[in-house]
């Protein structure tokens, strides 16, 4: 993630100061296709975005030959791009805010209104939300890395002590000596997010 509060030299606009917050309006034209860590790239505009802030993307539909003429394109889009970012961003590590689809829309190649069956590309409006309280049970009971300090047994207490020689098993490598790491479903992606 961005470190925030970032100053930068813009070639268009001049000095900027990046401050968590502090965008109204984020444009994405044909940008998210390229991006090698999209989940990085939507947290970042996640915590710059005012909250009701916009971020309007437009990409490539992966079913259109644009989606893949480009030689660096990273990834093609299509509806379900999007719902890792809108119903499950506790996976990514969010808690206080997520997005929500506005709008979501196809065009074909002339960029004009069009089905699904002939679209070249997607338009879609993300906006930022706070998750509610319901939402945020959710978001600490599905965290892979959840470990709240009830689970912890301290050392030194007699009757954890007691039980887990009463119910320790027989061959030794069987006896579990520390709480197994939990499962993560896109592995170092999202530990590189998590630091």
């Amino acid at each position: 993630p961005l470190t925030l509060p970032l100053q930068i030299a813009s070639p268009s606009a001049g000095p900027l100061l990046l401050q968590a917050g502090s965008v109204q309006v984020i444009n994405a034209n044909n940008v998210l296709e390229h991006v090698p860590d999209l989940a990085a790239l939507m947290g970042n505009c996640l915590r710059l975005l005012v909250l009701g802030g916009e971020l309007r993307i437009e990409v490539p539909y992966e079913r259109s030959p644009t989606a893949w003429q480009d030689p660096t394109h990273v990834r093609a889009m299509n509806e379900n791009s999007w719902i890792y970012y809108i119903e499950w961003f506790w996976y990514l590590g969010w808690f206080e805010h997520r997005f929500n689809m506005i709008s979501s829309s196809y065009l074909d190649l002339k960029l004009q209104p069009c089905v699904k069956e002939n679209a070249s590309f997607m338009r879609v409006v993300l906006q930022k939300v706070e998750t509610t309280a319901s939402e945020r049970t959710i978001a600490r009971t599905m965290q892979a890395d959840l470990r709240l300090p009830e689970d912890a047994i301290p050392e030194d207490d007699d009757f954890a002590t007691a039980a887990s020689a009463e119910h320790a098993p027989q061959d030794a490598e069987l006896r579990p000596t520390s709480r197994p790491a939990a499962p993560t479903h896109h592995g170092q992606a999202l530990t590189a997010l998590a630091d």
